[in-house]
């Protein structure tokens, strides 16, 4: 009797499925990220009204770690570091997450001066495709927050002064259910000085010259977002010079960069790139000098906790 054809329907064949499924999945992990919500994990910038992932390319991203480092997409001075690990206090054991991580740069840096480990999140599919250090784990999809990890961090640093441009509204809903009962919330943002300051012209123009093509807050905005997230600012500090200097201590070197590329062949596609990457970060200096736009650090807790006194 010749042996029966096996059925589509067969155990073994159904067997087999998920672990296609599971090598496609490992194949291609982002992608088609955002396009479905998924209810257990609802903090895809997808998931947000008006919000824009940004419209990155991979020349774009290169220029952009020949200004800034690798890995990163903005400013990342020993200043602000030791600014920020002043606010946390971290041990080796403190966990720490940091939201809008761009590349992850900035999150490593951060885990050396901290001395622990910094875990960061990011919702740009382009960003996480192409981040030079995935496979070591400390950038992840904003997307993957569970039940499980909500709540499981000491600190969560929201940082709005790289690549997001201070449109940080994405991420203030995620930062307090990451963080921990007792825990706090750095943000680290750009506001409008006044709403007639951010109908000007020119923050329209610089506006669109972001790939993430960013809304900015006034103070008063953002602080009723925070309130609205049941937290309240316990210190405050203006950082506008600080951040200035780290732009402007790059600028030079992008200048520089520009007739070395020239020579090279392979490089040279890379020019254009660089300089709408200086350019807006130039801008964004402008404007800041110019007052049309602040700078600010909040260290925030839960509106419950009584009062810190921590030094600012």
């Amino acid at each position: 009797m010749p042996p029966r054809r096996r059925q589509s329907g067969d155990a073994e064949t159904r067997s087999t499925a998920p672990a296609r499924v599971w090598r496609l999945r490992n194949l291609l992990p982002f992608r088609g990220r955002g396009k479905a919500a998924d209810p257990a994990t609802p903090w895809g910038e997808s998931h947000v009204p008006d919000s824009h992932p940004g419209d990155w390319d991979s020349d774009g991203l290169r220029a952009a770690q020949m200004i800034w480092g690798h890995a990163l997409l903005g400013p990342c001075s020993p200043d602000e570091l030791a600014a920020l690990a002043a606010w946390l206090k971290p041990r080796r054991s403190t966990r720490i997450a940091l939201l809008g991580a761009g590349l992850g740069g900035f999150a490593l840096a951060l885990s050396r001066i901290c001395r622990c480990r910094v875990t960061g999140f990011e919702q740009a599919d382009m960003l996480l495709r192409l981040c030079p250090d995935l496979k070591h784990g400390h950038l992840r999809s904003l997307d993957s927050i569970t039940v499980k990890t909500e709540r499981s961090f000491d600190h969560v640093v929201v940082d709005g002064l790289g690549h997001r441009a201070g449109d940080i509204a994405p991420l203030l809903k995620p930062a307090a259910a990451l963080v921990s009962p007792r825990g706090s919330i750095v943000i680290r943002a750009y506001h409008a000085v006044s709403a007639a300051a951010r109908a000007r012209p020119s923050h329209a123009v610089w506006r669109q010259s972001e790939p993430v093509h960013p809304h900015i807050p006034t103070r008063d905005e953002l602080l009723r977002q925070i309130d609205r997230m049941g937290f309240a600012v316990r210190n405050e500090r203006a950082v506008a010079d600080v951040h200035v200097s780290g732009i402007e201590a790059r600028w030079t070197s992008a200048v520089e960069l520009i007739p070395l590329l020239h020579g090279k062949k392979n490089h040279q596609t890379l020019i254009p790139a660089l300089i709408t990457e200086a350019g807006r970060w130039q801008a964004r200096a402008e404007l800041i000098r110019a007052g049309e736009i602040g700078v600010l650090e909040l260290h925030c807790r839960r509106a419950t906790e009584l009062p810190d006194h921590t030094d600012g």
